[in-house]
């Protein structure tokens, strides 16, 4: 099971949206309409990206606007080559060692990203696919592949989004 930590701060309303968000993104729809406000969508679309690492595809850009049965939403999705097998492969194959107390197997997880994931910038850095497939990744790439690594572990994880020295965007996990 999944931790869904921005999901568990949400009121029922909004975890209906977060739910209704996932599913059309999980199934790539390019537009849909939702009866909610602008800043409700944003606030629950960054919920949902923070929790899924799974939606590699999927950075929480969209855009859209007034339509007549609510907000016509578009989400702008990467276009990466779908080699998903490749990545819950090695998900799978980093995981299934992550042997021992739960402490053992987060430490486990992390020393394969530090000697495995090189820190740099090209066009997926900021997904699992980037982290995990390509092995380079930016901050939020590295954190989503540990959060992925976690989810399969079933140990709670979630992302943080912050600024360094209130400047320079930063992602980490908890």
């Amino acid at each position: 099971m999944e931790f869904k930590f921005y999901l568990s701060r949400l009121d029922s309303d909004e975890a209906e949206l977060y739910s209704l968000l996932y599913d059309k993104i999980l199934n790539r729809e390019e537009s849909f309409v939702l009866n909610a406000s602008v800043d409700l969508i944003k606030r629950v679309m960054k919920a949902v990206m923070l929790d899924n690492p799974n939606l590699f595809w999927f950075e929480g850009k969209w855009s859209g606007g007034s339509s007549s049965g609510g907000i016509l939403v578009m989400p702008k999705y990467k276009h990466i080559e779908v080699k998903e097998r490749a990545l819950f492969s090695r998900i799978d194959a980093v995981t299934k060692n992550c042997v021992g107390t739960e402490a053992e197997k987060i430490k486990t997880a992390y020393d394969w990203i530090i000697n495995n994931v090189r820190y740099g910038y090209f066009e997926n850095d900021q997904t699992i696919f980037g982290a995990l497939v390509d092995r380079t990744a930016v901050c939020k790439g590295i954190a989503k592949a540990f959060q992925a690594f976690m989810n399969r572990l079933e140990i709670p994880s979630f992302l943080v989004e912050g600024t360094l020295d209130g400047q320079l965007s930063h992602i980490w996990n908890v």
